[in-house]
């Protein structure tokens, strides 16, 4: 938590710095480890959670598609819902996060009991999208609560899904033909991990509520102007500034004081800043200069300095989602020849997120407003033209069964899987430099984050969200099309006597309309189908 942030549990500076980590850090540590512990089961152990549902192997992309596709829009829903809640009654929001987060977990046990039922694959299905929309509502009570460390919760993230990604190879090589125990041990993780984020995060809010009913402190009661302040200047915090004891030292300003962070900036080799100035008793004003504070962004003026990097988030994650896992790596490889590849995949994702972490702590120019596009932090944008050229790549081998791509990349764990971290690569570059972006951008260097700030943030992550599950929509409706039309021999698609243009545009409009067609019948449960044989989709 930063210096200049007003404790979570009401207390002051002082005796917050003195009694290090709060049940409030550990809480948020430890929900950010199992928030997304479903997710990360699916993704790491996905290739035996297919072989222990009984999934015939040439359904497995689009099953896992489907699933994806419906979790992103269920938790989208399911956010949307919270905030309308939330700006209804803004009071409320500690009630709804622990209301929110007490279904989660019980849906979290319906997932577990749902795996040993006669039809796991059907009932797994469909108890893991209703595990996203409270997951969803929950969301938006947590990211807004826990707001000032999300670098440590980006942290806390792949932290979970590397131990999951480790306990997996471990199982790998001591129990490989056990697809059953490997789920089993993945679903007592996340129920342990469930269970005790859920325990620290009520507790932590009832002792959020217990304390907000305290009378505050007098120096908190009257906001006025002292003598240490110049012009009649109040503290940002509403409080009047006052000097320190001058017996005790003055209060050391760190960009960031939670023990990760500051390892993480020695190891660059930055020092960390020493303030030697008067500051006030909250410790965020000078005493000796003058507070004034600029006026906040218009929503128009967010927009504008945003649209660069917002564009990242919405292009960077739909675009992956587009071709994983559903066409890469299922539609080119035999699903008993992907786990090694997803598996690889995951290690150098894990690379890449420690490398833009440490980025973030090296360079301060990162964490603040970027200029004007194209310059600056903008030029990121290079970074999709790998993802870009691996198209004609990718549907040459989709499209033209006797061409030499095809017999390059199919079936081929070598050749795939470099085209596969080639694209994840890129797209995941993208789509965090645009969540640092947005965040960077969205603020008054210098000043809190305004309300205009705030709400934008808000809508690019749901933006971003939906725009996901269309893109697994997208990619839903590709799928079921290619295997009306394309097997390992021919391509019977009536295309033969269009151009180019012509070609691509009967491609685009029947993914279209397969698309909205799956998404229409996914209410009638169409993925029993694909659970329990093999079919061709009618078109």
């Amino acid at each position: 938590m930063s210096s200049q942030q007003k404790p979570a549990n009401g207390k002051d500076d002082a005796k917050n710095a003195s009694s290090g980590i709060t049940l409030f850090d550990v809480a948020v540590l430890v929900m950010a480890c199992s928030l997304y512990m479903p997710d990360q089961t699916t993704s790491v152990a996905s290739k035996h959670l297919t072989v222990c549902l009984d999934l015939p192997a040439e359904n497995t992309g689009l099953y896992f598609t489907k699933l994806y596709a419906s979790k992103t829009l269920t938790n989208f829903l399911g956010s949307t819902i919270m905030l309308i809640i939330q700006l209804s009654a803004p009071t409320y929001t500690t009630i709804l996060s622990i209301i929110s987060i007490v279904f989660m977990l019980i849906v979290r046990v319906l997932v577990v009991i749902a795996f040993y039922t006669s039809d796991a694959a059907v009932n797994l299905y469909n108890a893991l999208i209703m595990q996203a929309l409270f997951q969803g509502m929950f969301q938006s009570t947590f990211y807004p609560v826990a707001a000032e460390k999300m670098s440590v919760l980006s942290l806390a993230f792949k932290l979970s899904k590397i131990v999951l990604w480790f306990v997996q190879i471990i199982m790998d090589i001591v129990i490989r033909e056990r697809a059953t125990w490997m789920i089993s041990v993945h679903l007592s993780i996340m129920l342990c991990l469930s269970v005790t984020g859920s325990l620290t995060w009520v507790i932590s809010c009832f002792s959020k509520i217990s304390d907000s009913g305290k009378p505050a402190l007098a120096s908190d009661s009257k906001p006025g102007t002292t003598a240490g302040a110049k012009d009649g200047q109040l503290c940002p915090s509403g409080n009047p500034p006052k000097p320190t004891d001058p017996q005790k030292p003055a209060k050391k300003q760190n960009d960031d004081d939670s023990w990760l962070k500051i390892v993480c900036i020695r190891l660059l080799g930055n020092r960390m800043p020493h303030i030697k100035e008067k500051r006030c008793e909250k410790g965020c004003c000078d005493l000796d200069e003058p507070f004034s504070k600029k006026p906040d962004l218009t929503f128009w003026d967010v927009v504008k300095r945003v649209y660069s990097p917002f564009l990242m988030c919405a292009i960077g994650w739909p675009f992956r989602t587009f071709y994983q896992p559903g066409i890469l790596p299922y539609a080119l490889v035999d699903r008993s020849l992907c786990h090694p590849i997803i598996i690889t995949n995951m290690f150098f994702s894990f690379i890449l997120t420690f490398i833009i972490h440490f980025m973030k702590q090296g360079f301060k120019s990162m964490s603040k407003p970027w200029g004007k596009a194209p310059y600056g932090w903008h030029m990121i944008w290079f970074a999709m033209v790998p993802p870009i050229l691996c198209i004609p790549f990718i549907h040459t081998t989709l499209h033209y069964p006797e061409s030499i791509m095809f017999r390059m990349l199919r079936n081929n764990r070598i050749n795939t899987g470099i085209l596969m971290l080639v694209l994840s690569t890129g797209t995941t570059l993208i789509s965090s430099m645009g969540y640092i972006g947005v965040s960077a951008c969205s603020k008054v260097e210098g000043q809190p984050r305004g309300p205009n700030s705030i709400r934008f943030t808000s809508l690019n992550a749901l933006v971003a969200q939906l725009f996901a599950s269309i893109a697994y929509r997208l990619s839903t409706g590709y799928l079921i099309l290619r295997r009306k039309y394309v097997d390992d021999i021919c391509n019977a698609a009536p295309t033969d006597h269009l151009s180019w243009f012509g070609k691509m545009s009967f491609w685009v409009g029947k993914t279209l309309t397969h698309a909205w067609n799956d998404f229409i019948h996914e209410f009638d449960g169409n993925v029993r189908h694909y659970a329990t044989s093999s079919i061709k989709a009618e078109i």
